[in-house]
């Protein structure tokens, strides 16, 4: 029994090392959105990065706890709550909008970090 056991956590370190992996590539993408909305100069392309970055930010926060990225999947709710606030208005971004999602952005890509992940399983 005990050799399933440890099977079993092999299989589930496995999935979370697999998941982790994927990690650059998806907060890649995710900061590409946000840089369009961020410097973006058409409300039509901003708009649509907006839209983008939500969605990427609503399965970034919805996975990474599962995965033991709890501090992730947190600060990824929180930019995921910031942009359906803004599609929910759905008016162009002042400049302060736009430097409120780079700070949003900035605490996403910082629980990533090796360093601010001292404390935390992965």
């Amino acid at each position: 029994m005990a050799h399933n056991t440890q099977t079993l956590e092999e299989k589930i370190e496995a999935i979370r090392a697999s998941y982790a992996s994927g990690l650059d590539d998806r907060l890649g993408e995710l900061k590409a959105a946000a840089d369009l909305v961020v410097q973006g100069d058409l409300d039509e392309d901003v708009s649509r990065a907006l839209s983008v970055l939500h969605f990427q930010a609503h399965s970034l926060a919805g996975s990474a706890p599962s995965f033991g990225f709890e501090a992730l999947g947190n600060a990824s709710r929180k930019l995921e709550l910031f942009c359906q606030s803004l599609t929910d208005h759905d008016q162009p971004l002042s400049i302060h909008k736009r430097q409120e999602t780079a700070g949003y952005l900035d605490s996403v890509l910082q629980c990533h970090d090796p360093r601010a992940r001292a404390g935390q399983r992965g």
